[in-house]
């Protein structure tokens, strides 16, 4: 027994000294890879300021922090082993590895290519590369190099497929921009705007420096994700906002001056070629010489200068004076730009974005001119890992006068050899084709067009107007493969537009020749509340999956009212509007609303950056169509093919991409009058319905209708 216990008591103590080895073993192991914490300084390769707010991930772990203003970070790491993914917005994402450093200093390289790499598709991004549909990217600098004022017009040109076109030049009458060409007969022809998330009729009110870019999507299969607002094209406005802003505070200043000519006018004929041309035109009238039985030249004299009623027009001829009507009515016009912009991001990775800009331009005919104001602010905050949230918002404050809308086409009218002018060379005469002399009598009895400079020096179309687009985001990341957004944007817009026609316009003359005006009011609120997933997910490194979900919800309001009247005793423009004559009043208002419900499917797909397809469909229910036609789907489906990614263009010096695809898809048109699905009644109707009633009231009371209409109604 005491053999076998001092035995057993040996072996217990060999045991006891081996855990006692692995115990020193682990615990020297665990003293090699202990906790240990590291600081460091993130810095910009190109001006080696520092970054604040910059990420820093212990990859494979939750450890993480953030860089704090002075770009400074102190961090706990499990080991030597351990490694640093350190990224930043707009900054390509660097890894260091920790060995035994303790303290670093990690500079950051600008990622210029990332604007040109992402394409916006609609709720989202995509590679260029994986790109399957037809959508064309401005970039900022595109849009702004050309220092225009208004955002349609630097488009022209820079897309194919995309024409934008302005038929009069005149401010405030806009740009046409049409996307691979017209696609409806009935409907509206415009595309879908899209601004931060907000649609909207136009994007005049915003100012060029505010856009970061413009995504235009051109074929069916790209807009199908739009649906019942997809067939006349999609031009999708990302404006600058907080999630680009750099570490520190940035503020820069732009401004420009220029000037604008008029070109591509009319080439109108010479004064003696006019004057051969109109001569020509009375040989069919003329009389004819009594012995010779033709036109002779004294005949068309005669009925070229009306009996005697021309003899001012042909003293002019003969003198050849004529008179420039281009040189009298057009002007260079000036046009200018100053934008103040502030951005940066804060130590807690508060990213903003402030921008004011005021712009003017001047036109080309008198009493034209735009002064726009703009204030735009951006704000983006990734709270952590999985949590991020930002804002936008843009307000316009837009003030312009319009100016004559006949002047123009006055001076195409007249002849060179009328001026604007009364026989004393200095006042402006109403009709300079029926000019007459001290007793009354025409001395040149033609053309009734009304003198332009009158119409330019009294006429006012003045439109004010307020814009204000705003948009909240919050995304929620709980994995890396997958993420939940809500957003809600609105947007609204005032606008007053007043003209007024004095005594001395073609308007006033119809008017006994006294000033008549309008007042036009409207105003729109629209918001849009979209909820989607993202699932991102990469299999053996090869089969990449990107499925999009998203349920959207859509309302839009109009509001109007309008005031007229002719006669005025008194020009005051629009402002006294009741001073007009009460028989002429025209007076009225009108409200509509539709609203629009949506659900939609995604799916993204490619194999080794080769071989790409992208599915599609979604499901609109709007309330502009009758009900049982409210709702379609728009399904869509498009091929692509990464042929320079294949291994036998690899090498090739003269082939660097190489893309072939295909694609189908559904969209619609939903640009229709709200309520012109219902059956309705218009003033016509009701008068006739109640002349019936009246009628028949008569017949059956064997009365004498004296009494009004409302008495027998």
């Amino acid at each position: 027994m005491m053999r076998n216990t001092h035995t057993n008591f040996l072996i217990r103590n060999k045991m006891t000294l081996l855990f006692l080895l692995a115990g020193l073993f682990i615990s020297a192991n665990a003293f090699s890879q202990g906790e240990r914490t590291i600081t460091g300084t993130i810095t910009s390769v190109d001006d080696n300021m520092p970054l604040p707010g910059v990420n820093i991930v212990v990859e494979g772990t939750s450890a993480a922090t953030v860089t704090d203003f002075d770009g400074n970070f102190q961090l706990t790491v499990p080991g030597n082993d351990a490694v640093l993914v350190v990224s930043y917005v707009g900054f390509l994402t660097k890894n260091v590895a920790v060995g035994s450093q303790t303290n670093f200093t990690i500079s950051l390289e600008t990622d210029v290519q990332s604007l040109s790499e992402v394409v916006v598709v609609g709720y989202g991004t995509v590679k260029k590369s994986d790109l399957t549909g037809a959508v064309g990217t401005i970039d900022s600098e595109s849009l702004t190099e050309r220092n225009i004022t208004n955002p349609v017009e630097s488009l022209q040109g820079l897309v194919p497929g995309v024409q934008v076109s302005n038929s009069t030049g005149r401010i405030g009458d806009g740009f046409n921009i049409t996307i691979r060409g017209q696609n409806s007969i009935g409907g509206g022809g415009d595309p879908l705007f899209v601004v931060d998330g907000v649609p909207t009729d136009n994007i005049d009110f915003l100012n060029p420096q505010d856009i970061e870019r413009m995504d235009i999507l051109k074929d069916a299969s790209s807009t199908a994700i739009y649906g019942s607002r997809g067939s006349n094209g999609v031009v999708i406005v990302t404006t600058r906002s907080g999630a680009g802003a750099k570490g520190g505070l940035t503020v820069s200043v732009e401004s420009f001056v220029g000037v604008k000519e008029v070109a591509r006018l009319p080439k109108l004929m010479n004064p003696q070629t006019w004057w051969d041309y109109h001569q020509s035109a009375y040989l069919a009238t003329a009389g004819t010489d009594p012995s010779t039985g033709t036109v002779t030249a004294a005949t068309l004299a005669d009925a070229v200068g009306g009996g005697g009623s021309n003899s001012e027009l042909l003293r002019r001829v003969a003198a050849n004076e004529s008179f420039d009507w281009y040189d009298a009515v057009l002007k260079t016009g000036v046009q200018q730009n100053t934008y103040v912009n502030a951005s940066g991001r804060a130590e807690n990775g508060l990213g903003y974005n402030l921008g004011i800009g005021y712009q003017n331009e001047t036109g080309n005919i008198d009493n034209e001119e735009l002064n726009k104001y703009t204030l735009k602010l951006g704000v983006d905050h990734k709270i952590n890992e999985k949590f991020t949230l930002g804002t936008n918002a843009t307000v316009t404050l837009i003030d312009q006068d319009q100016g004559s809308d006949v002047a123009m086409r006055e001076a195409f009218r007249l002849n060179p050899f009328l001026d604007p002018y009364d026989l004393d060379g200095v006042t402006l005469f109403p009709q300079p084709g029926k000019l007459v002399d001290e007793n009354g009598d025409f001395i040149i009895n033609k053309t009734s067009t009304y003198n332009p400079i009158l119409e330019i020096n009294n006429s006012i179309d003045n439109v004010r107007r307020w814009n204000v687009i705003g948009n909240t985001y919050f995304q929620y990341q709980p994995v890396e493969w997958l993420s939940f957004k809500t957003s809600l944007a609105a947007g609204y817009s005032d606008t007053r537009r007043g003209r007024s026609w004095g005594a001395l316009t073609n308007t006033g003359a119809s008017n006994n020749n006294l000033p008549s005006a309008r007042l036009n009011q409207s105003q729109n609120f629209n918001y849009t509340w979209d909820n989607q997933f993202n699932i991102t997910k990469t299999f053996n490194e090869k089969h990449n999956f990107n499925l999009l979900g998203l349920y959207s919800m859509f309302s839009n309001r109009n509001e109007s009212s309008y005031a007229a009247s002719r006669n005025m005793p008194f020009d005051t423009s629009f402002y006294n509007i009741g001073s007009g004559e009460q028989s002429t009043y025209d007076i009225g208002s009108g409200f509509n609303k539709n609203t629009l419900r949506s659900y939609a499917l995604r799916l993204n797909y490619s194999y080794d950056d080769k071989y790409l397809l992208t599915l599609s469909n979604r499901w609109d229910g709007s309330s502009v169509f009758p009900e049982e036609n409210r709702w379609d789907s728009f399904p869509s489906a498009a091929l692509g093919w990464n042929i320079s990614n294949e291994d036998f263009l690899a090498e090739s010096a003269t082939i660097n991409n190489l893309k072939l695809r295909m694609s189908f898809g559904y969209t619609g048109n939903n640009i229709i009058s709200p309520y012109s699905s219902l059956n309705t009644l218009d003033v016509s109707d009701i008068l006739r319905l109640c002349g019936l009633c009246i009628q028949r009231f008569c017949i059956y009371s064997n009365c004498k209708c004296t009494t009004s209409m409302g008495a027998h109604t």
